[in-house]
């Protein structure tokens, strides 16, 4: 009965790991698209001001 405890207890401490692991991932990845979508709008930005510019000397 102690062994089979042990066990579930190790695979439970396991499972925690394999949880906490995943969701540093998944934070890894937003935080990897926010900063894209950052330099997406500032890109944006930029052409939207080049545009303009080409507008008013055109």
């Amino acid at each position: 009965m102690e062994s089979e405890r042990r066990e579930v207890g190790a695979r439970l401490t396991s499972l925690e790991a394999g949880t906490a692991a995943g969701r540093r991932d998944s934070m890894h990845h937003f935080q990897e698209i926010i900063r894209q979508q950052s330099s997406i709008d500032q890109i944006k930005a930029r052409i939207d001001r080049i545009e303009r510019r080409l507008e008013i000397a055109g």
